[in-house]
């Protein structure tokens, strides 16, 4: 047998019937049911997380607003306090100046001026546990988004690897061709000639042998293949070859062999890959479609883009300690929350490790118990008496 390797991008046609590469797609009913079933979780989990995300946003906001409003309360409460010291100061130093309604009128100011920074001071404390507790919610989330999807994701691969093997083991399939090739001779020898023209047979058997036919793909029911999305690298093998005429043209200015041969095309991994990719768009689309993964974040780590604003305004107003603790705080904000996502996404690594090593048990007693039956049947039928008459 002489193996040949062609490489071709071909595009592949169908001779086998549609119905046998369907029925050799299809799902079983409850394998779809549960990957739907699956899918429209995540796509929930999704839709909390976006949740999450804009209550986040508000409470951000709000937590920002009030900082605003403190900042210049805080102004506000100064200026109305030291109002108030100075007339009293007057006041003491010289009895009945100040009318005693101005008086009263400075400390009711001051008093709705200190009320006003303590309530805006209320509000930042309250968005700041809202977002708080917001950041420990997105980050549960976000954690069981990530373990619904790698679930879904293998159970997918699981059930696209079948169906790719069975459509392989139905278009590798070996054909019987004849070719003729014709070739200029040149300077070459009549036997150089010959050679050179059944090497060229030999391309055109392999050539004609590799297309793997698959027009109908785009009509089978639950997946569909396109020609451009299995147009793919092809290698044959030529076997059975069988030289039915060799004859030279003209006094050795060209050589033709017609060759017989049975070629079997060898489907590679590109195709394979290519393969897979249609079949699992299609379960994506059967199960309610494709999730942009790409697009999902965790809430709690959206970036404040008012807090570098916020640092340079300190900066503005010469409060430099204000502003390195205000750098610091927020840097070891950041860490914290790095750490926790961390030690939760190793808690969530370390639960699937055991659910899947407690699975693996759980199958290996079962196989031992199994085991352990079959002997005690053997034990039982040895142990029956046989007569002899």
């Amino acid at each position: 047998m002489i193996f040949r390797k062609i490489y071709l991008f071909l595009i592949l046609l169908v001779v086998f019937p549609v119905s046998v590469l369907a029925a050799s797609s299809a799902l079983a009913p409850e394998t779809m049911r549960e990957l739907s079933e699956k899918n429209a979780h995540i796509k929930a989990k999704v839709k909390e997380l976006d949740e999450i995300g804009r209550d986040m946003v508000a409470a951000k906001a709000k937590k920002i607003a009030a900082a605003d409003s403190i900042e210049r309360l805080e102004s506000e409460s100064d200026q109305a306090l030291e109002r108030l010291e100075t007339l009293q100061k007057i006041d003491r130093e010289s009895p009945d100046t100040i009318a005693p309604e101005k008086l009263t009128k400075a400390k009711e100011a001051n008093k709705q001026a200190l009320a006003a920074l303590n309530n805006a001071k209320a509000k930042r404390d309250d968005a700041a546990a809202e977002v708080r507790a917001l950041t420990g919610r997105a980050n549960e989330q976000y954690n069981e988004f990530q373990r619904l999807q790698r679930s879904f994701e293998r159970d997918v691969d699981m059930a696209v690897d079948p169906q790719v093997d069975r459509h392989i083991r139905t278009l590798h399939t070996a054909k019987e061709v004849e070719v003729s090739a014709r070739v200029a001779c040149g300077d070459e020898s009549p036997k150089a000639c010959k050679e050179k023209s059944l090497k060229a047979a030999e391309l055109a058997a392999s050539e004609r042998g590799s297309v793997v036919f698959v027009t109908s793909l785009t009509e089978i029911k639950n997946f569909k293949l396109s020609k451009e999305e299995l147009s793919s690298e092809v290698r044959a093998t030529l076997t059975n070859k069988e030289v039915v005429k060799q004859q030279m043209f003209g006094e050795a200015e060209a050589y033709e062999t017609t060759l017989k041969a049975r070629v079997e095309p060898v489907i590679g991994d590109s195709l394979r890959d290519q393969m897979a990719e249609g079949i699992r768009s299609e379960i994506y689309t059967l199960a309610g479609g494709k999730i942009d993964y790409a697009r999902v974040h965790n809430p709690a780590d959206a970036d404040d883009e008012d807090q570098p604003k916020r640092i340079e305004k300190k900066k503005a107003g010469g409060d430099a300690r204000e502003v390195r603790k205000a750098a610091r705080a927020e840097e070891e904000r950041r860490k914290a929350a790095e750490r926790a996502r961390a030690a939760e996404e190793a808690r969530a690594a370390e639960e699937e490790r055991r659910a899947a090593q407690a699975e693996e048990e759980q199958r290996r007693a079962e196989e031992e118990r199994n085991r352990a039956a079959r002997a005690e049947g053997e034990r039982r039928r040895s142990s029956v008496p046989t007569f002899s008459f």
